[in-house]
């Protein structure tokens, strides 16, 4: 059975040094333009290019703050990943659908995947609204023949990974904090993977900081290919 990848990009400048958060955060919740001598994107690229390398297709999920540039839409086009909308104002369909529309205007293309920025507990920035209310989400996917397969929930347990095949509640987080301490093993999370369909989340910025999300990621892929498990960027019904 397959691993899914899902990245979902929330600094725009990183946050590898006080510079770069404080860029991130300006641009996050008032304006500062995507200037790429500044870094703009510079994780999303590293890690973009990481999976290319490996030949690993994701699913990528960008803010407005971080809409990609044309270096970054290359990257995604070589590897052949998805590119969706990971979405903040969530507060009625409408704010949704005004967010999507906008982020579209600047992609210049029309994209068919969300998911929700945040877990519900912290308001993250000016423009977000908290509540992680996925059962509206999954109405609005229908309503606007949208995909919305994948929720944010943290696994607790080998169980918790399992889907009926259309909605993912849960993910194995490569950022180690996020993880449950009882649910923490690559090796048995590649032994699951030989029999379930897993989805892994990572966010550019802890890769780009992180060794040990680094090494994470490299080991299940490593494993992956001496354990015939394939990756994929679809959604298997």
């Amino acid at each position: 059975m397959p691993f899914i990848l899902r990245v979902d990009i929330d600094k725009p400048y990183g946050h590898h040094s006080l510079f770069k958060k404080v860029l991130s955060k300006i641009r996050e919740d008032f304006y500062f333009p995507a200037l790429d001598n500044l870094g703009y994107l510079r994780p999303t690229i590293e890690l973009l290019n990481f999976c290319n390398y490996y030949d690993i297709p994701a699913f990528w999920y960008f803010r407005n703050c971080t809409v990609p540039n044309a270096h970054v839409k290359e990257l995604i086009c070589e590897g052949s990943h998805i590119l969706g909308f990971h979405a903040e104002n969530t507060r009625t369909k409408d704010t949704f659908v005004l967010e999507l529309q906008t982020f579209e205007k600047r992609l210049g293309q029309k994209v068919y995947f969300f998911t929700k920025h945040g877990s519900g507990k912290f308001k993250l920035g000016r423009l977000h609204y908290p509540p992680y209310e996925p059962e509206k989400y999954k109405a609005w996917a229908n309503q606007l023949e949208m995909d919305f397969s994948f929720g944010n929930g943290i696994a607790k347990s080998f169980s918790d990974l399992e889907s009926d095949g259309q909605f993912y509640e849960n993910m194995f987080w490569l950022e180690s904090n996020y993880r449950d301490k009882r649910f923490n093993s690559i090796d048995a999370l590649i032994d699951l993977a030989k029999k379930n369909v897993i989805v892994l989340i990572v966010h550019p910025a802890n890769y780009f900081t992180d060794r040990n999300v680094r090494e994470d990621l490299k080991k299940i892929i490593l494993l992956s290919k001496q354990n015939s498990i394939e990756w994929i960027n679809e959604i298997r019904h």
